[in-house]
């Protein structure tokens, strides 16, 4: 649903799980949602007998991702999720070497926004690419956008050049 409660219809939804407990065996399985908002994902909850923490992302283009962490039990067969997408905003960063000249194909390697708590996350390439979203580079400017963040939160952004050490942009809002 959006802020106002209404079905978001064509949002993707991505569940990761970690297969016998290891980042290497990650599976992303995802769907789609249906004109009611709502989706299914099948995710097997094998990692522990226990509990596993399973990230389901969602996204929309001209909404922000959102992400929350969901601590399944073996025991349980079906749960329901409810995320409510807030509208996106567009970021502009311009990289600069240390001359203030433009860094031009420098590529955007992670995100993280500033929250804390059970729903904390870090979106990877890997991430974005599991949500339509190409990583992506700066121009011949130097700028990269983003129009997929919350204006709620603050960010720290990190790219990667393979002529340049890798950088961290932090706190951008």
């Amino acid at each position: 649903v959006d802020v106002d409660g209404q079905p978001v219809v064509g949002a993707i939804v991505c569940g990761e799980q970690d297969l016998v407990a290891d980042v290497l065996n990650r599976v992303t399985k995802s769907a789609v949602s249906d004109a009611s908002g709502r989706y299914s994902l099948e995710l097997d909850v094998h990692v522990s007998p226990q509990s596993a923490l399973l990230p389901i992302r969602v996204f929309k283009p001209g909404y922000a991702i959102v992400q929350r962490n969901f601590s399944a039990r073996a025991e349980q067969t079906e749960v329901e999720l409810q995320f409510a997408l807030e509208p996106a905003r567009r970021i502009a960063v311009c990289l600069v070497d240390k001359y203030d000249k433009p860094v031009a194909g420098a590529k955007l390697a992670g995100v993280q926004p500033h929250q804390t708590g059970p729903n904390q996350f870090w979106l990877t390439a890997e991430s974005l690419d599991s949500l339509g979203i190409e990583s992506p580079s700066s121009d011949a400017e130097g700028l990269i956008e983003l129009a997929w963040l919350s204006a709620e939160n603050q960010y720290d952004l990190s790219f990667e050049h393979p002529e340049y050490a890798h950088t961290m942009a932090r706190n951008v809002q």
